[in-house]
């Protein structure tokens, strides 16, 4: 039995690349061979292709699609990073089908030369091209999703909008974190500041203005599902930071919450 768990567990591909498309830790592609077997290098480099294509399909969850449909719809320039992804993993699907092709008629063909175990191994090598084409073509149609909803996003809302939303995205997370944290009595006092400062640099980054700062407020609020119980926390919250609000754009950002969703 396979646990579902597993199955849709998420590892960032990213993590240790430095910004490099995850499509060329593949490496060089290599010769295929001969005479098939199954530990050919051919046939592992197709199992690590999938594997590498699989991370990115489970990474790009539709919470970061519309992450990147914003960041694409704001200030960045160039393709998004799905839409390299994606062309990267085609052209390199594209290459290995081809050497596919030229090579395996001889594995069918009638030569009592070929034996059952090598067309057996060819047949192996066909299923994982077949997995492979299926995972370029669903990343394919993720980018095209990037790209449609970024333009989507362009039509409706002005740049200073879009700055926001993308914002509030970055935001929500680390301030759930934040606050979670401030009700726990255990809670170290440098986990505390460490968490704060993680929520400044992020606002630092979106909040330009105080209309963006309401904005955020407004953004993060509608996502919260039980606002009385919130508001509680935010009170809690905020007598437990205390003076560790030192920076000017997180006062701000707290004092809009408190003005507009705390209890008197």
């Amino acid at each position: 039995m396979h646990d579902l768990q597993n199955v849709l567990y998420k590892v960032d591909p990213y993590a240790s690349l430095k910004g490099r498309l995850v499509a060329l830790s593949a490496g060089d592609i290599p010769d295929v061979p001969a005479n098939w077997s199954v530990d050919d290098p051919f046939i592992s480099y197709e199992r690590n292709l999938f594997g590498l294509a699989r991370q990115v399909l489970m990474w790009w969850t539709p919470a970061r699609i519309e992450h990147e449909a914003l960041r694409m719809a704001g200030d960045a320039e160039g393709p998004s990073i799905l839409s390299e992804e994606a062309y990267a993993f085609r052209a390199i699907f594209m290459h290995i089908a081809s050497l596919i092709t030229e090579s395996v008629h001889v594995i069918y063909s009638y030569s009592t030369k070929v034996t059952d175990a090598s067309r057996g191994v060819a047949k192996k090598v066909e299923m994982f091209r077949d997995m492979i084409h299926e995972a370029v073509t669903t990343l394919e149609r993720k980018a095209q999703q990037v790209e449609a909803r970024a333009m989507d996003l362009r039509m409706r809302y002005d740049a200073q909008r879009l700055r926001g939303m993308l914002g509030a995205l970055d935001v929500s997370p680390k301030l759930e974190q934040l606050i979670e944290a401030a009700q726990r009595d255990t809670e170290s006092q440098e986990h505390l500041v460490r968490l704060t400062g993680e929520v400044s640099d992020v606002l630092k980054q979106t909040a330009r203005d105080t209309g963006t700062i309401k904005f955020l407020a407004d953004a993060w609020w509608d996502r919260v599902l039980d606002k009385d119980a919130e508001a509680k926390k935010l009170s809690t919250t905020l007598k437990t930071l205390g003076e560790k609000l030192t920076d000017a754009t997180l006062r701000a950002f707290f004092a809009e919450l408190g003005r507009r969703y705390m209890p008197p």
